[in-house]
């Protein structure tokens, strides 16, 4: 039984990828993906939550937001590139059944 148990409670990986894109200093648009690790399948209900704190750390923009069935997720955020300046992205994702994931980044348009 404990055997049985043991391989209930194990959790599947999955990945996630974000790419971004600055149009015009006012919109910075963040496109996600979610896949699973082992056989690169598209996972759609993943749900990300995610927020971009500026460089003395107080978060400044907020999205949150599931996958469609293709895996894949498109969030735009309207500022000024000024408000993008020494950054830090940080998105949590989740899914039933496979383990979380929490990633960060630094990053600065404009400036």
């Amino acid at each position: 039984v404990l055997n049985e148990t043991a391989r209930i409670l194990e959790l599947k990986e999955f990945v996630l990828r974000v790419s971004a894109q600055e149009s015009g200093n006012t919109t910075l648009i963040l496109n996600f993906s979610a896949l699973d690790s082992e056989t690169s399948a598209e996972l759609a209900g993943v749900s990300i939550d995610g927020w971009i704190a500026n460089g003395s750390g107080v978060s400044t923009y907020f999205f949150s937001g599931l996958t469609d069935n293709d895996g894949r997720s498109t969030f735009t955020l309207h500022s000024q590139a000024d408000e993008l300046y020494n950054t830090t992205l940080t998105v949590e994702a989740y899914l039933r059944g496979y383990s979380s994931q929490k990633q960060s980044a630094a990053f600065s348009l404009g400036g």
